[in-house]
């Protein structure tokens, strides 16, 4: 999880300086920051529809299955140089980051416990900051040099395949699912009322 937000940091350093620049692939400024206002609702409907998603079929399955769909919109960005198609990766890849930002209390309660979700919450969701602060950096250093964000791109991508690969169910048993938190509730409440 903390490796793909450097990837995603490379795609929010791509928008501030395409903001900037008034360009995405070669749009004007206006159409730039509509551009960018479309993959801020991105990164909202997948909050929602990720957690969504989580509900259904726990947050492993959908962590896995949100890195999928990250890595197709990372490989878009990177060999799509038309804009509908390149925009149309961009949007998934923000509609999956606004995922990753839905699951990330959830998963940060499973690998650690809910005791103290709210440091270790903390803690976790820094990640999104020191993010910004390498990768935005790293892809202008790379535009700078290459002129384009396709290196940018393939990093971000790279990066992404390497954390699909990594990402494993934590060692403890948890509780994945809505319909598995459902019946916990239910079974607590069962004992309460035999009492």
């Amino acid at each position: 999880e903390t490796t793909v937000q450097s990837g995603e940091g490379i795609v929010g350093g791509f928008q501030a300086d395409t903001v900037k620049s008034g360009q995405v692939q070669g749009q004007k400024a206006e159409a730039a920051a509509a551009i960018v206002s479309v993959f801020s609702l991105a990164n909202m409907a997948g909050r929602f529809a990720w957690g969504t998603v989580s509900d259904r079929i726990g947050r492993l399955n959908t962590t896995k299955l949100l890195y999928c769909c990250m890595v197709a919109g990372m490989a878009g960005m990177f060999l799509f140089h038309v804009t509908v198609p390149f925009v149309a990766s961009m949007v998934l890849v923000m509609f999956c980051y606004g995922g990753l930002a839905s699951l990330m209390a959830p998963l940060t309660s499973n690998l650690f416990g809910a005791k103290y979700i709210t440091e270790n919450y903390g803690i976790v969701f820094t990640v999104y900051g020191i993010s910004s602060l390498i990768a935005t950096p790293l892809a202008a250093k790379i535009l700078e040099n290459t002129g384009v964000y396709d290196t940018a791109f393939l990093v971000g991508l790279a990066v992404i395949i390497v954390v699909s690969l990594m990402t494993k169910a934590p060692e403890q048993e948890i509780v994945d699912t809505f319909d598995e938190v459902r019946e916990l509730c239910r079974q607590k409440n069962g004992a309460k009322d035999a009492e």
